[in-house]
């Protein structure tokens, strides 16, 4: 099944408490610029910090809902 595709990779979910972890939370981050070397210095700083494992990329949105106005949409 590996050769024909269907299995993509392996992965291995660790044990956080017995890893020693005590949370795993997401922050939120902006840069002031998003120019090549700007990303590069963001990224060689979080490479230095051992409690990064990993990053995601998400857009928020915000949104301005006038009075009387369904709000079921958004929600």
């Amino acid at each position: 099944m590996e050769d024909e595709g269907y299995i993509e990779n392996y992965q291995a979910n660790v044990n956080k408490a017995k890893a020693g972890i005590a949370m795993s939370f997401f922050v939120e981050v902006s840069l002031n610029s998003h120019q090549e070397e700007s990303i590069a210095a963001f990224e060689r700083a979080l490479s230095n910090m051992d409690e990064v494992i990993n990053g995601h990329v998400v857009s928020f949105l915000r949104l301005f809902i006038r009075s009387g106005e369904p709000q079921s949409r958004w929600l």
